[in-house]
């Protein structure tokens, strides 16, 4: 099953943040209710943060990372009634708005995320990163 869109923002740092509904029925009149949320970095995004000469090129993470990074964040309740699903899903929702969104929007933080996921893809590769 796809997830619905419940809402999709475009941050003022460049990234595009999407909450989805991933909710799944488990039982006669029992939910899996599931919000998804995805955060997508332009890898472009690096070169915008704050200058750091020692750091890898932009053309380096582009060849490791490709033009898009991706955050991916799940919370989810479990067997929950039917009659209370929505409002269930309301409030995962509003409680991620009113903590982690102001995070996921903060102008350094699509710089920190591509760096954090270029260092972890070379350390897996068991490369040695420029910076």
């Amino acid at each position: 099953m796809a997830d619905a869109i419940l809402k999709s923002i475009k941050l003022d740092n460049q990234s595009q943040l999407d909450l989805m509904d991933a909710s799944q029925k488990v039982a006669a009149d029992r939910w899996l209710v599931r919000l998804n949320i995805r955060l997508t970095v332009p890898v472009t995004a690096l070169s915008t943060g704050a200058p750091d000469d020692a750091g890898p090129r932009l053309e380096d993470v582009r060849a490791e990372l490709g033009e898009r990074v991706l955050f991916e964040q799940t919370k989810e309740r479990n067997f929950v009634d039917d009659r209370e699903k929505d409002a269930v899903l309301n409030n995962l929702h509003d409680a991620f708005m009113a903590t982690a969104a102001a995070y996921l929007a903060h102008p350094l933080f699509p710089q920190k995320l591509i760096l954090k996921k270029y260092h972890e893809s070379i350390k897996k590769k068991g490369l040695r990163s420029r910076g």
